[in-house]
């Protein structure tokens, strides 16, 4: 995986954490740490397999530093899986909307009650939403793209079989936008992985 992916993963994870009252905490750390990885200055998994310690960049403490190594060692992340788990679909796709963290996301579904991108999308048709900015990267336009992007997954994670495993079923990759592996017809050029901006300059890590 990429860095920018890693980072995607903990953005994700700090927007679920943002949807729970005292969750902030986490979450603040889990941004932190996101924005940490995307300004390294090479790929985590050099950095990882030549025995730097992850711990002296800054934003990157000891929790942070035993999940980017649980996935690359396993492919999962256990407490993400966990609290995935505990939302909906279309909550988790709607946390890849730049600038919606986990608190607008709530909102968002808890005033439309809409469990489907078509539910969301006529919530938002008939008016839902008018708090977020009519334009920019947290815009209700921003919210339809999403939804109405042909590769985008709503859907929840499936399982696909495990040749290394002898064929036994195993939680399928994690996709770089939305929830789960891409439609079947879908290759992964389709999903480009889009820069964002970093503040500061990158952080060196030497072993």
């Amino acid at each position: 995986m990429t860095n920018n992916e890693i980072a995607r993963l903990f953005d994700r994870l700090a927007g679920l954490y943002e949807m729970q009252p005292d969750g902030g905490f986490k979450a603040r750390a889990y941004r932190k740490g996101a924005q940490a990885i995307r300004g390294l200055p090479d790929e985590l998994t050099a950095i990882v397999a030549s025995g730097a310690d992850l711990k002296k960049v800054p934003g990157i403490g000891a929790a942070i530093d035993a999940k980017v190594r649980e996935l690359l060692d396993t492919g999962r992340i256990r407490t993400y899986d966990r609290e995935a788990g505990n939302v909906s679909p279309l909550a988790l796709a709607l946390l890849d909307v730049p600038g919606i963290g986990g608190a607008s996301v709530r909102r968002l579904l808890d005033e439309t009650g809409a469990d489907s991108p078509a539910d969301l999308l006529a919530a938002l048709d008939a008016g839902a939403g008018a708090w977020l900015p009519a334009t920019g990267p947290r815009s209700v336009q921003a919210v339809r793209e999403l939804l109405a992007a042909p590769h985008h997954s709503v859907r929840p994670p499936a399982q696909v079989p495990s040749p290394a495993h002898g064929g036994r079923l195993e939680p399928a990759p994690y996709s770089i936008r939305g929830w789960g592996p891409p439609p079947p017809t879908a290759s992964a050029s389709h999903h480009p992985v889009r820069p964002e901006p970093v503040e500061g300059r990158p952080v060196a890590v030497r072993p």
